[in-house]
């Protein structure tokens, strides 16, 4: 898990090297649509080779949360069990200098991490 604190002086960085958790949340595809505004191009943050990255605002039921939103590309060489591979290890994966999954989207043709 990262911890950071800081005094009025110093910032201390904990980090352990690998911690498991659950798997992360299901999304409707509808929620996703309401974050990213039906995936609106000015939230584009990131396009990488297997799709578009979008800033999105996730409700977490007591607040909005800002999240990164990535939609795989149909045409990508990625397909559903590249997909649930990736879901499956980000989602055992916790690790201070990577981005921790909090859910997936698995709608029809759409696969998508947040």
């Amino acid at each position: 898990m990262f911890v950071a604190t800081e005094s009025s002086s110093t910032t201390t960085t904990t980090c352990s090297v690998i911690q498991w958790s659950p798997l992360g949340r299901h999304f409707e595809f509808g929620e996703i649509l309401s974050a990213t505004h039906n995936f609106d191009e000015s939230l584009l943050i990131g396009h990488e080779g297997f799709g578009k990255v979008y800033k999105g605002n996730i409700d977490n039921g007591s607040a909005l949360v800002v999240a990164a939103i990535k939609r795989l590309d149909a045409m990508s060489n990625q397909g559903e069990s590249e997909f649930w591979a990736e879901v499956e290890m980000l989602s055992k994966l916790c690790h201070c200098h990577l981005v921790s999954l909090v859910g997936y989207c698995n709608h029809e043709k759409e696969m998508i991490l947040v």
